[in-house]
């Protein structure tokens, strides 16, 4: 089993729509997928789209992403949706978004999780050079 996640774009500020796209690979064994989000985003309505079947839904009352079935056997699935922010906010920056989802083997209980980072700082380190003569 594994998972694998992007966010796109890298950073987002209120009205901006932020789409996360998830592949999921297995062995053909039952599975369950879950992506709670974070309480400072909002899902929007009609943007899940996946391979997966049965078709994964959102869940309003848990306020994520769900699925659970079989993986396929020979190829990836995929499992897209978007996201806006819920609130507006006077800083510049937003802090960082951190968002989880999990694919859990559900015979043996087994769980592989994977993660987007949105509006995360980016840090540069000094480069230092010498002119010699």
């Amino acid at each position: 089993r594994s998972l694998y996640k992007d966010a796109t774009p890298d950073t987002i500020r209120y009205g901006d729509i932020l789409t996360y796209e998830l592949t999921l690979f297995g062995p053909g064994l039952p599975a369950s997928f879950l992506d709670p989000l974070p309480p400072q985003l909002r899902f929007v309505p009609g943007s899940l789209t996946s391979t997966l079947t049965p078709i994964a839904t959102y869940d309003s009352a848990a306020h994520a992403v769900y699925w659970a079935g079989t993986l396929p056997l020979t190829t990836s699935a995929t499992l897209s949706f978007q996201v806006t922010l819920a609130t507006t906010s006077t800083l510049d920056t937003l802090p960082p978004i951190l968002n989880t989802a999990w694919l859990i083997d559900t015979l043996n209980q087994h769980s592989v999780k994977a993660f987007a980072i949105t509006n995360a700082r980016h840090f540069y380190l000094p480069l230092i050079m010498a002119h010699t003569d």
